[in-house]
């Protein structure tokens, strides 16, 4: 990924993570910004108000109160989005393929595997023979590339490439060949193919083993007449159910330190709770104190730059967040971020923006305390329950487009999120309504097979959560 991605196509940044596939086969998805980038999320903005305006001025309305130089500026856009048009196809056509090399492709239903395998081949004895190189890249594809395509209507935009096989699947024809297994490359037009990307695979359910089954079984089979092993069944529960299975492959890896995640950015955890203060241990008197944290450089800037307490550093950033990106607090002492650029802010606690919960005040608090200019001044009105909702709600309508931009991709966010958790757990009940009850019952009844019994004070609604 590394070489490919930072030699080949020298990259900007980059984030990647590993998953396993039930046959414990390693998958990585990631995202890539690269240096070449003509800037597609502005240019896909420019077709879109281009072809909008377009259609606009063939109306006679539209253009019935506009003078010579309004007309002028409108049709300036139209034709910087015709140019914009022309830029996206061409820089996708250097990345992107979906066309397949072979005349006469077999139907991937009814082609069996070749052997030798091509991804078993030693490409680094061929790398200066172009024609075995074509041939290998044919094999390859042909092998590893072909599957039924599931075509993503949810972005706003995208990008039709020429296609000669229904069943080729989009890929760089560079990156097939280091890579030498399926690949799935798409450019990201615009925020929300990024979001819904995201969304997707942070709320991918892990797929489920049998480990619980067998734990439930074997207690069962292993329970006396007299026994009473709830406790142990309770412990066996409780070690079991909050973990996933992990199969051979990921075992490997994390045996030999491999990490599951790489990234070229800094993630910088930060607590936005007003009513906690950092306590360290005074070595010379061995006294517990306490030492100013990011959020207490934050409230008390506009003093540090009366004073000039920090000489040439722009504390007066725009909000808590870009604050913790610029600066950070090592041991109580404000030090400059040399990257501000590759940090990522992650905040806690988390609360979820729905006006009907009773904790809709704490989502209002704690996204005022990330996006809103507050000061010290402003801490009582902060920690005021009520009037946290309204200064909120105020904030959103008043704010202006440069501190509305961080809020809206936020919310934005984190309102898909809580949607995936929603559907997630939906689909949890549609599973569990399926489950077989018997084995549950057997279990919490502790009874030896063959003489189960269903415990009567239990609730009829019991039901065991397998994820």
């Amino acid at each position: 990924m590394k070489h490919f991605f930072g030699g080949c196509l020298d990259l900007e940044w980059m984030w990647y993570r590993f998953e396993w596939q039930s046959r414990t086969a390693i998958h990585a998805h990631g995202v890539v910004k690269l240096k070449n980038d003509p800037g597609i999320a502005d240019l896909v903005i420019k077709v879109y108000a281009g072809r909008l305006i377009a259609q606009k001025l063939a109306d006679p309305q539209y253009t019935a109160n506009f003078n010579e130089q309004d007309v002028l500026e409108k049709r300036d856009l139209v034709e910087a989005g015709i140019l914009a048009e022309l830029k996206v196809p061409k820089y996708a056509d250097t990345l992107l393929c979906a066309c397949n090399t072979r005349s006469d492709p077999v139907n991937p239903f009814n082609a069996e595997v070749p052997v030798p395998h091509p991804c078993s081949s030693n490409v680094s004895s061929i790398l200066n023979d172009g024609a075995a190189m074509d041939d290998f890249y044919e094999r390859l594809a042909n092998c590893v590339q072909r599957h039924v395509c599931r075509p993503d209507d949810s972005v706003r935009a995208k990008i039709v490439l020429k296609r000669n096989d229904k069943f080729m699947n989009v890929h760089n024809r560079s990156m097939l060949e280091h890579w030498c297994a399926n690949v799935d490359l798409q450019i990201i037009l615009d925020h929300h193919a990024a979001m819904n990307y995201m969304v997707k695979y942070a709320s991918k359910q892990e797929r489920s083993g049998n480990t619980l089954q067998q734990v439930i079984k074997m207690i069962i089979n292993k329970a006396g007449v007299t026994d009473n092993a709830g406790s142990a069944f309770c412990s066996s529960i409780i070690r079991s159910i909050g973990h996933r299975d992990i199969e051979k492959g990921e075992a490997s890896r994390i045996l030999f330190s491999g990490h599951h995640c790489e990234s070229s950015f800094n993630f910088v955890n930060v607590s936005l709770d007003l009513t906690v203060n950092e306590v360290y241990r005074n070595p010379t008197t061995g006294e517990l104190e306490t030492r100013p944290t990011l959020l207490t450089y934050f409230a008390k800037r506009h003093v540090y730059i009366e004073q000039n307490t920090y000489p040439n550093w722009n504390l007066d950033q725009p909000n808590f967040i870009e604050f913790c990106r610029h600066f950070t607090a090592v041991k109580g002492n404000l030090r400059t971020n040399p990257n501000p650029d590759k940090t990522i802010v992650l905040t806690f606690p988390v609360h979820r923006n729905s006006p009907t919960t009773a904790t809709y005040h704490l989502f209002c608090r704690y996204s005022l305390i990330k996006f809103f200019p507050w000061t010290e001044s402003s801490i009582p009105m902060l920690l005021n329950d009520n009037l946290v909702v309204r200064q909120w709600q105020d904030f959103r309508l008043t704010a202006a487009q440069e501190l509305r931009q961080y809020f809206n991709l936020d919310e934005e966010l984190q309102s898909r999120l809580d949607q995936a958790a929603d559907d997630l757990q939906e689909q949890d009940n549609i599973e569990n309504d399926h489950v077989n009850q018997l084995e549950w019952q057997q279990a919490v009844g502790m009874r030896p097979v063959g003489e189960q019994e269903v415990r009567s004070d239990l609730p009829s609604s019991a039901s065991l959560h397998s994820t």
